[in-house]
């Protein structure tokens, strides 16, 4: 699990990094993407944004996730 954390963290911070962030429920805290274990979950707040899923789509050929 460590090795796949490791080797997620950097696409995680690239989507930080470039999408905006939102409040989720009665937290205070700003999310845009959240991951727990293999999952991942991006949160789009507009059109423009879709340029995240081009950020996907190349971790996902570098990686062979």
């Amino acid at each position: 699990m460590a090795l796949y954390t490791l080797a997620l963290h950097p696409l995680l911070t690239d989507l930080e990094h470039h999408l905006p962030a939102v409040h989720i429920g009665w937290s205070s805290r700003l999310v845009s993407v959240v991951a727990y274990a293999d999952d991942v979950t991006v949160v789009l707040t507009s059109i423009s944004d879709i340029s995240a899923v081009d950020t996907i789509r190349q971790f996902e050929k570098a990686s062979g996730a």
